[in-house]
């Protein structure tokens, strides 16, 4: 079925536009597999159950009455009881009482994630990016060596397993093991999806429909409180986000073909083609007309991936990406997953900060038209980091004040996040394309391994701390993103050659092209 498929993409072009629309609408639940932590770690008020009997109890209310207090059995702290007719104040050997609706349910309240177990719960968040991280690198290396369709197959049916399987979890340590295996297949449908997308969609349209994928992914990041408001239980949301992930997927399952650049830079240096699909035909053709008769020679003798590291403006262009993923990446969770703080209401600051996705797409979507992708990165991420510094002390005195600043930082910040996304597959050959995409993924969510715990740092300790370094980061690394060559509107290089030939729109560059290839 798969070959009758591919070779329908190569002629019905009708046919193609389902396989790209297909795309689109499996990153709806992307989305919602990134920031469920939000809602399966909420942790509502509490304080420690009641550890006296009914007759001490009534003797503690005689002894009040007698002394004119009002304290009593409910004003237990959240991490010790009391109780002033006996006078003794003890850690909570009774487990605790949650102020939650009845039926509401979350990881934090089912395994008692607080006081003395209280670090348990950013390490939950901390499993799933390191899941993500993993993903990443492995998930690269692998599309690239077997192909873009089967990575993402796997990664589809991955997430889906595992979500189920988490849903069906009923100690601790298991919770931790499918948070991190979902984490590491969501993120290999994520990055093959991104790169089929790329690969597949036409030059003057991959820029929209990259941004139309991203806001996919928003609008289920917008879903997701909805579903935790009407499904209040932890496993029953996630047995709906199942079920919402086999439905939008699905049909990418049976229409997305193999990317047929990637077929083609598999087999550019094979002698015969007649066996390929039209489409890679027509890509090794023009390459090698268009490449040095050195080129594919020079560039064969190292492997693909230490290519990276031995061409000098590759190299660079991979640090900017890295800085630029990890700032972005980095201020994107921990906003994402400080709603809880954000705001009276989780459901309305978690929805809130989701919809200003969107708007951070339309609104990239216009800057880019504008000045480019360069510059828009540099330009959005400034601004970003002058909010987000300020939030935390405008928050103390007006806490709506706050939050709209903090949401007006989430739609710049979810933007550039986006603009990475976008860009990244513009600036590296085909041959090392997912490569990329996850080694930056993997620094990136090196850096998200310790986002739970600057956000439990600021709760307990100081808030603005972790304000304070995405600001910094944000603004680094729009400085640094100023080095790279503008590829707006421009094609994807599809040889170390295209690549290079990029290098002519960097700022302050004076490169020779031309027959000589000696830096290439």
């Amino acid at each position: 079925m798969s070959e009758r498929f591919r070779a329908m993409a190569c002629s019905d072009k009708c046919f193609r536009s389902f396989g790209i629309a297909a795309l689109v609408l499996c990153w709806f639940s992307c989305g919602m597999f990134l920031i469920y932590p939000v809602f399966l770690l909420h942790k509502p008020a509490h304080r420690c159950r009641p550890l006296f009997n009914s007759s001490e109890k009534q003797a503690d209310l005689a002894h009040q009455q007698k002394n004119g207090t009002s304290e009593n059995w409910q004003n237990n702290s959240s991490c010790y009881e009391h109780s002033p007719h006996r006078n003794v104040s003890e850690t909570c050997s009774l487990g605790w009482v949650y102020e939650m609706p009845e039926g509401h349910h979350t990881v934090v309240t089912e395994f008692d994630l607080v006081c003395d177990n209280d670090w348990l719960k950013p390490l939950v968040s901390t499993m799933l990016m390191g899941g993500m991280m993993l993903g990443s690198l492995v998930g690269g290396v692998l599309s690239d060596r077997f192909g873009r369709r089967p990575i993402f197959l796997a990664g589809v049916a991955g997430n889906l397993v595992c979500a189920i399987l988490l849903a069906l979890s009923y100690a601790l340590p298991v919770i931790f093991i499918w948070v991190f295996a979902g984490g590491m297949f969501n993120i290999f449908r994520i990055s093959s999806s991104v790169v089929l997308l790329q690969e597949s969609a036409p030059n003057r349209h991959r820029s929209l429909l990259l941004l139309l994928q991203m806001s996919s992914f928003s609008t289920g990041s917008a879903i997701l409180p909805v579903i935790n408001y009407l499904f209040p239980d932890w496993r029953h949301t996630m047995y709906t986000m199942a079920f919402v992930s086999f439905c939008t997927c699905a049909p990418a399952v049976l229409v997305v073909p193999e990317s047929q650049k990637w077929v083609a830079t598999r087999n550019v240096n094979t002698k015969t083609t007649h066996d390929m699909p039209c489409e890679s035909q027509t890509i090794v053709s023009s390459t090698k007309e268009k490449e040095p008769k050195n080129m594919n020679r020079k560039a064969n003798k190292n492997p693909k991936f230490l290519m990276l590291f031995k061409r000098k403006f590759l190299f660079r262009r991979l640090l900017a990406l890295v800085l630029a993923w990890t700032s972005s990446s980095f201020s994107f969770f921990a906003i994402s997953y400080n709603t809880d703080h954000l705001g009276d209401n989780r459901y309305v600051s978690a929805s809130l900060a989701a919809i200003s996705e969107i708007v951070g797409d339309i609104l990239l979507f216009f800057i880019t038209r504008k000045i480019g992708y360069r510059y828009s990165y540099t330009l959005l991420t400034t601004f970003a980091g002058a909010l987000i510094f300020t939030t935390p002390f405008v928050k103390y005195s007006n806490a709506k004040l706050g939050l709209a600043l903090a949401i007006c930082g989430k739609i710049l910040v979810s933007a550039s996040y986006s603009l990475v996304y976008v860009s990244t597959g513009d600036l590296v050959p085909t041959a090392v394309r997912n490569q990329v995409y996850g080694i930056v993924a993997f620094v990136s969510r090196m850096s998200l391994l310790s986002m739970p715990f600057f956000l439990y740092l600021g709760e307990k300790v100081y808030e603005p701390i972790t304000y304070f370094v995405m600001t910094f980061m944000l603004i680094a690394a729009g400085l640094l993103y100023l080095i790279l060559p503008e590829t707006k509107g421009e094609k994807q290089p599809n040889s170390l050659y295209d690549a290079k030939q990029q290098e002519r729109s960097r700022l302050n560059t004076q490169c020779k092209f031309g027959g000589s290839n000696e830096n290439i």
